[in-house]
């Protein structure tokens, strides 16, 4: 493509307008023309195709590209290094790096059931040990002395008061039942459990049947013998008499009351008779155990 100029009176090629440079505008007319020039002739080269086998460099707009020049070939990094250098690897080291991952998951995973699997048969041989030496263990492995026998049984006898007796009657008459009731047990010969602490075979308020049966134990018992002294509106005086076993299993149960008479002494001596003769039917009995030292002589009689 041939580009020319136009100056006031004549036309000029490019090369001839560096010589013959007339003013200032005709060069920087001069210098656009050319670089119109060469932008044109780049874009000829590019839309005119190259024979086949023909030098590159004959096709140039230029013309002047050196046969011997050659373009860089690109230069290719070993994945070693491209894995050093934190680029990204090629896809067969990734599938390497995958495949090494996976087995060492499944190494873990077998490892950690194997420890997992140990742990459980040392548990369940320990607990399977335990329970072997719970059966084979004899029941009575308790000294002989925490099992009382037959001549070392004991009752534990506890009188309580009711709030309604509280209320309506004397403390003198709850004392004078309490006091009646041991002597007549000792006459008896009724084998009486002591409290180590002593004085609590009784109460004026209500106490649990728990506080009851831990005295109980303490004082070595193999019975307890609940006395409830009432005063009901219609009475002068009530007395319930249970006996149970150390499993709070009642055994047997006597109740007298009286409400005749003019005063609540009488009252008092109609119920203490009453609970002597109900109470002579069970001396002897599950229960009421007598001292050895008196069941001598009773076999000796007989």
């Amino acid at each position: 493509m041939a580009a020319r100029i136009e100056t006031r009176n004549e036309t000029l090629t490019p090369a001839a307008a560096f010589i013959n440079i007339p003013s200032i505008d005709t060069l920087i007319r001069v210098t656009r023309v050319t670089a119109l020039a060469a932008v044109f002739g780049d874009i000829e080269s590019l839309l005119a195709s190259p024979k086949s086998g023909s030098d590159p460099g004959s096709q140039h707009p230029l013309g002047r590209i050196s046969r011997n020049r050659r373009a860089p070939m690109p230069f290719v990094v070993p994945h070693k290094i491209q894995t050093y250098s934190g680029l990204e690897p090629t896809p067969g080291i990734q599938r390497e790096t995958r495949v090494e991952a996976r087995e060492k998951a499944c190494m873990r995973a077998v490892g950690l059931l194997i420890t997992t699997t140990v742990l459980l048969l040392v548990v369940l041989t320990a607990m399977l040990s335990f329970a072997q030496e719970q059966s084979t263990s004899p029941l009575s492995t308790t000294p002989p002395s925490a099992v009382p026998t037959v001549d070392e049984q004991k009752v534990f006898v506890f009188v309580q008061r009711t709030d309604r007796h509280a209320k309506y009657s004397s403390p003198e008459v709850f004392h004078n039942v309490l006091n009646d009731l041991l002597d007549y047990l000792k006459t008896k010969n009724v084998a009486i459990a002591v409290d180590e602490f002593g004085g609590r075979n009784h109460a004026e308020g209500a106490t649990p049947l728990d506080t009851i049966f831990t005295i109980a134990r303490d004082a070595k018992a193999s019975s307890v013998m609940y006395v409830v002294v009432d005063r009901p509106l219609t009475k002068w005086l009530k007395i319930t008499v249970q006996c149970f076993d150390m499993n709070r299993k009642p055994l047997w149960k006597e109740e007298v009351s009286s409400g005749g008479g003019l005063s609540g002494g009488h009252g008092f001596e109609v119920c203490t008779k009453k609970i002597h003769a109900q109470l002579d039917k069970r001396v002897g009995q599950d229960g009421l155990p007598i001292l050895a030292t008196a069941k001598e002589p009773a076999e000796e009689k007989q």
